[in-house]
């Protein structure tokens, strides 16, 4: 996930899909709100 010079990497170690609730949490922690990844991703 990419943000101007921002860049958070997210380790699947398990290969299983990451939670809903761990995802929220990694984008808040990363400063985006949900719209703003939501963007990124289009």
């Amino acid at each position: 996930m990419h943000k101007g010079s921002r860049s958070v990497l997210v380790p699947n170690p398990h290969g299983r899909d990451v939670s809903i609730g761990l995802m929220r949490k990694i984008i808040r922690d990363s400063g985006l709100t949900v719209e703003e990844w939501l963007d990124l991703q289009s």
